[in-house]
């Protein structure tokens, strides 16, 4: 675990960072906003690879997460008019982003790419702002990071549901004879149907002022209600002969979606119970009490609902390291005036080359059992990673020269090397397109496996994928300790890995 730690701390200290970034553009209020539902660029893969980090039979393409930002420039008659920023809006079963199109017109032209937060507040601290189009800060991270850690998705969702459709069935009418007075008579409990309009069968609804809440799966509910006996200050009104007395009491029954209590649907119940002395020939007869029932709604729900969802646990390889960006949107009449039916749009591109290293070892005795923590990418040619500029306008998506010939990629879970070619294990690293020669120097719990790599070339929005026999005779084995200089006092102890001669 020291040496883990360790291997980061050296990571850290052995690549200059490139301080990149851009001045946060202030977003302008919301009145209005556009949903444009965002394809990614998905492209071709041989049999013999496997797809990067969207997994498909034969594509891969690179996935933003949830509020994610992309930053866009808005063109008007041909002039720079609006730069801001929208965000990712992604569940389980689509993306989208929201942009605020309080002041979109057709035929404004819009450039979108994938804002990077940790860049554009690296340029910021150099006073540099990244508002220019033509020559965009784009960055390919010097140091990436592959993680198991779960997705996360978070977005409110606005429902309503109404009450109405009233069932008396269980709640008849009746009459009671010879009673002297209604005080004291105490309705008939017994159930009310109604009917849930807006009917979520996802979601858990609860009442109160009733109990015993059933919904069908088509939102027709009951409920049981139990009335209190009539009291002389449930009195409504008397007759002016006195004869006739009528009672009533109100019973406030609140349907809701459990968690959001405070958002409910309201049904007034309302019992009415009618005193009647009968008068026959003159005479005062026996008398009755007649009970009635009537509903109503005093309002219907609309409630917000918060979602936090967690997907499954699986590897998201060298996370936000992708710049990606689109080519023109030209907004039309339609995408302008109903946002909500635009689909697919937009898509966004990849600018940077993925890279697979499938590690293994065809000797049980080197490298073997070792925990694989990482790998360094030194390039002895042009610049592989840091910050380069592009032309957003111009969309030919080819990245200008960059700054940093290392990049350092690090598994945060560690991976266990295998014996044989058929069980290697993948570490991912994103490059700036082109070619290059390299050492690739692979970091495990006890050594460090350097490879002379000759020149390759890595080509935009492709995923090479590259076999790495750790225990091959072109490979130099130097253990860790030794590789970051860690003397035998050091508090992290020396490596108790077996050392390997190379073949």
């Amino acid at each position: 675990m020291k040496k883990s730690l360790f291997f980061i701390a050296a990571m850290v200290a052995m690549v200059a960072c490139a301080k990149v970034g851009t001045e946060e553009c202030a977003q302008m209020q919301t009145a209005k906003t556009i949903s444009i539902p965002m394809e990614m660029e998905t492209v071709s893969i041989e049999s013999d690879t496997k797809a990067y980090l969207n997994q498909e039979t034969s594509g891969w393409n690179y996935v933003w997460e949830d509020q994610d930002q992309m930053g866009y420039f808005q063109f008007r008659n041909g002039r720079l008019y609006n730069q801001s920023k929208a965000e990712v809006d992604k569940r389980p079963s689509s993306v989208s982003v929201i942009y605020d199109a309080t002041d979109f017109m057709p035929g404004d032209a819009i450039f979108s790419y994938l804002y990077q937060e940790e860049a554009e507040a690296d340029l910021s601290s150099l006073g540099i702002v990244n508002n220019d189009p033509y020559e965009l800060y784009v960055q390919i991270p010097t140091i990436q990071i592959t993680s198991t850690e779960p997705e996360t998705y978070q977005y409110v969702e606005e429902m309503s549901f109404t009450v109405a459709g009233f069932n008396y069935s269980r709640l008849k009418d009746y009459s009671v004879s010879k009673v002297s007075s209604a005080v004291g008579v105490k309705p008939k409990s017994g159930k009310l149907g109604f009917k849930i309009g807006g009917y979520d069968s996802d979601l858990k609804y609860g009442c109160s002022g009733a109990s015993n809440l059933k919904i069908d799966w088509y939102g027709n509910a009951t409920v049981d209600v139990d009335f209190r006996a009539l009291a002389s200050s449930d009195l409504a009104s008397t007759s002016s002969n006195g004869n006739t007395k009528t009672y009533t009491q109100v019973y406030p029954i609140q349907i809701y979606v459990e968690g959001h209590e405070e958002y409910p649907a309201q049904i007034n119940l309302t019992v009415t119970a009618t005193y009647k002395k009968e008068i026959l020939f003159g005479l005062l007869g026996s008398s009755k009490v007649t009970v009635s029932y009537a509903a109503a709604t005093s309002n219907n729900a609309s409630v917000v609902i918060d979602h936090f969802l967690e997907g499954p646990v699986k590897p998201y390889p060298v996370r936000d390291c992708m710049p990606c960006v689109s080519k023109q949107l030209t907004l039309t009449n339609y995408m302008v005036a109903d946002p909500e039916g635009i689909q697919n749009n937009m898509t966004m591109y990849m600018l940077g080359s993925a890279v697979e290293f499938r590690v293994y070892s065809l000797d049980s005795s080197v490298a073997v059992g070792e925990t694989l923590q990482g790998v360094i990418f030194s390039s002895n040619d042009d610049p592989c990673a840091g910050v380069g500029l592009y032309d957003l306008v111009g969309s030919d998506l080819m990245l200008g020269t960059m700054s940093d010939n290392t990049v350092i990629s690090y598994d945060s879970d560690g991976k266990t090397i295998a014996n044989g070619k058929e069980n290697y294990v993948s570490l991912y690293m994103i490059l700036a397109p082109g070619s290059y020669a390299a050492d690739v120097n692979f970091i495990t719990d006890q050594n460090v496996y350097t490879f002379h790599m000759g020149s390759k070339e890595f080509s935009r929005a492709t995923k090479k994928a590259i076999t790495c026999n750790l225990a091959s005779a072109s490979c130099t084995v130097t253990p860790f300790d030794e590789f970051f200089g860690l003397g035998d006092g050091d508090d992290y102890g020396t490596s108790e890995g077996e050392d390997s001669e190379n073949e």
